[in-house]
Formats: structure tokens, C-alpha cells, sequence
């Protein structure tokens, strides 16, 4: 699962906006604390466009991969005891060692999430005891 669309766009529109604020900053008086604050928060907008655009959660066979350009993780399902959400805390995995794992926050709702990853628990569990 790849980011909904919204996400995406809301994470382009504030880099946007810190842009704006760059280029009219600067072009009312140069480099000044404001412009240069501006010119951080661009630059962190940018890093939330690629940190966006490259999340996701993927199911394979044998593992859950999720994460972003800069931090993927892999979660073998023999690894994986249950998965559980909170409403506004997102999707956590439990893990057979005592650990957790959080899931990135996709847009998508969480509870919707959680089931669509128990059916592929539970499928591939059914598919180890056969």
C-alpha cells in the first residue's frame, strides 16, 4: 500500500507554501532570519514530499515490509504475533519477541488497515498448518 493521494498533496502544498515564503521574504529584504527560517522549513518540506512519496506498506509471502526511503523495516510473519491499532496512535505490530513495531501512517483508516494485515496473518498461518 503506497500513500493516499491527499497525503501526498497536502505534504507538496506546505513545501509550496514554505517556498513562497522564501521567495517573498527574500525578495523584500534579502537574506534575513525570517528568509533563512524559510529556506529550513522548504528544504524539511521537501524531505516530507520524499519521505511521503516513498512510504508504504507491503505484504509478500514470507515478510511485512514498511517504512520510507530512509528507514524501511522487514517484519517476518513467523515474527508477527498479533496487530492492533488505537484510534489516532495508528497501526502496531506485537511481536513474538515482547517488542512493537509501528506501521507508517498512510492516510488510510487504521482499523481498515489492521484487518486487511490479520486476514494476511491468518491466511498465512492457515497455509503453515496445512
Amino acid at each position: 500500500m503506497r500513500p493516499k493521494q491527499w497525503v501526498l498533496v497536502a505534504a507538496a502544498a506546505a513545501a509550496m507554501l514554505f517556498a513562497a515564503g522564501l521567495l517573498f521574504t527574500y525578495a523584500q529584504g534579502g537574506w534575513t532570519w525570517l528568509s533563512l527560517t524559510f529556506a529550513g522549513m522548504t528544504l524539511m518540506g521537501i524531505g516530507g514530499i520524499v519521505e511521503v512519496a516513498t512510504s508504504r506498506v507491503s505484504l509478500h509471502d514470507d515478510a511485512l515490509e514498511c517504512g520510507t526511503v530512509w528507514s524501511r523495516r522487514r517484519y517476518p510473519v513467523t515474527a508477527i504475533a498479533s496487530v492492533s491499532w488505537e484510534k489516532g496512535g495508528g497501526v502496531y505490530l506485537k511481536l513474538e519477541n515482547g517488542g512493537w513495531g509501528k506501521l507508517p501512517d498512510l492516510g488510510y483508516n487504521s482499523q481498515g488497515l489492521t484487518n486487511t494485515i490479520r486476514a494476511w496473518l491468518k491466511r498465512h498461518r492457515a497455509d503453515r498448518q496445512t
